[in-house]
């Protein structure tokens, strides 16, 4: 039976944020984690395409030694988000430590 999309997301992403992956199905907590990070993956078909845009306008602005990020808000709630590529990410943090360092 092959692996599900969702599932070989998460193994991508602590792969490349040398986490381990930790969720257990059914149990509460992160999909994977390491000494620093707590992530949780959500796979989606699709990105809003005006998402994807903004931050690579964002992007595109930054030179490079600048980190590109979306913020986005909401009259709504006062809560903030940031949103940026993970290879951004990768690049800027080079300190991420290796999978097994917790």
């Amino acid at each position: 039976m092959p692996e599900k999309r969702w599932k070989a997301q998460e193994r991508r992403v602590a792969n490349l944020l040398n986490c381990t992956r930790v969720k257990k199905f059914g149990e509460p907590g992160p999909d994977c984690e390491n000494q620093f990070l707590k992530v949780e993956v959500k796979d989606r078909l699709r990105l809003p395409v005006w998402l994807v845009y903004s931050l690579n306008q964002a992007r595109s602005f930054a030179n490079p030694r600048q980190l590109g990020l979306l913020v986005i808000t909401s009259s709504s709630t006062r809560q903030v988000l940031v949103v940026l590529d993970l290879e951004d990410y990768r690049a800027w943090y080079i300190k991420t430590p290796k999978k097994g360092t917790i």
